[in-house]
């Protein structure tokens, strides 16, 4: 239960709902539940994109049997009703169970603003995980990555590997400025 959290996953449909529903049965459990995931600080400070909070929201009222479903996530469904802009929003990633966390800002949509680059792939998201798992290969290495997108891999490589340097290139200035921006809010955090 500890490593449970919405903010690390791509799509609600791949949280762990087989562990989680075990924790959705009282208002006590909940709560804890909802601090890891829908409250996390993280979350407040980095909103996801209204429509994934929607659809985790829907799962996890479909679990509840045996209680109420506690406030805070009703609440927390009022206020991304209400969100303007519902095709971005952030992801948190982490690829070492949590230790450390990768964010970046992200379009739902697959393409975007005339380009695929606004989004992180599942290729990226592997290639996060398998760098995390084979970190002494990047040991003092120079790394180009070509079609960064919104820079989630050179993120990964530059705060959870010893790499020397990485640089990250795009062509498309929207996807360019996604990049910089998922540097800028990583290399503060």
């Amino acid at each position: 239960f500890k490593n449970l959290s919405l903010l690390f996953l791509s799509n609600s449909k791949d949280f762990p709902w087989h562990i989680a529903k075990n924790y959705l049965n009282s208002v006590a459990q909940q709560q804890k539940l909802y601090d890891k995931t829908l409250g996390h600080p993280l979350g407040a400070a980095y909103p996801m994109a209204p429509d994934y909070v929607r659809k985790f929201i829907k799962c996890w009222t479909n679990q509840v049997i045996n209680c109420d479903v506690i406030e805070e996530v009703y609440e927390r469904l009022g206020d991304v009703m209400t969100v303007v802009n519902k095709d971005a929003g952030y992801k948190l990633y982490s690829f070492d169970g949590g230790l450390t966390h990768t964010v970046a800002m992200e379009t739902v949509s697959m393409c975007s603003r005339g380009t695929t680059g606004l989004r992180s792939w599942n290729a990226s998201l592997a290639f996060c995980q398998w760098a995390q798992n084979n970190q002494q290969v990047f040991r003092n290495k120079r790394v180009l990555e070509l079609g960064c997108g919104v820079g989630l891999l050179g993120c990964v490589l530059a705060r959870g590997t010893r790499v020397g340097h990485v640089t990250l290139t795009d062509h498309h200035t929207s996807v360019l400025e996604a990049a910089r921006h998922t540097i800028s809010i990583n290399k503060t955090r």
